[in-house]
């Protein structure tokens, strides 16, 4: 493990809001990790990830190279009782530029903001779980809304 990894367990809830549905105060390459996230999100558009209980990890990476801090945040998660609606919301992970707002039981609300083209998602499944895994690369990592 590398020890600048930062781990939030018991996730209760993973919303996304597609790029389109959120309005920024600041461009995402103005903002610090610092900073208190900026934004308001159109509530009437987020998708509630389906999610098993107790099944949600986030891990945050920090990395400086010439260009400055980033940041690789992996969200994972499993999905027990899979629908068609569940295959259609976990497809649109896959091509859309999606922001998250985790909701933690220990860490509050903590929102990662997500960049087109800088944002991978993959699901496998085994024995009718569906285990899910979106890795977004930012500035900011992952912030928490105070």
């Amino acid at each position: 493990m590398n020890c600048k990894e930062i781990y939030y367990e018991l996730i209760g809830s993973i919303e996304a809001y597609p790029d389109s549905a959120v309005t920024f105060g600041r461009p995402f390459n103005m903002e610090k990790k610092s900073d208190r996230p900026d934004f308001t999100p159109q509530e009437d558009r987020k998708l509630v990830l389906p999610m098993k209980k107790k099944s949600g990890s986030l891990k945050e990476t920090p990395s400086v190279s010439v260009s400055g801090e980033q940041y690789e945040v992996v969200v994972a998660w499993e999905v027990e009782e899979v629908t068609p609606e569940t295959y259609a919301v976990l497809e649109s992970l896959k091509t859309d530029t999606n922001h998250l707002i985790v909701r933690s039981f220990m860490d509050g609300e903590i929102f990662i903001r997500a960049i087109p083209g800088a944002h991978s998602f993959e699901y496998s499944e085994s024995d009718g779980v569906l285990a899910c895994e979106l890795t977004i690369n930012n500035l900011t990592g992952a912030q928490r809304i105070v």
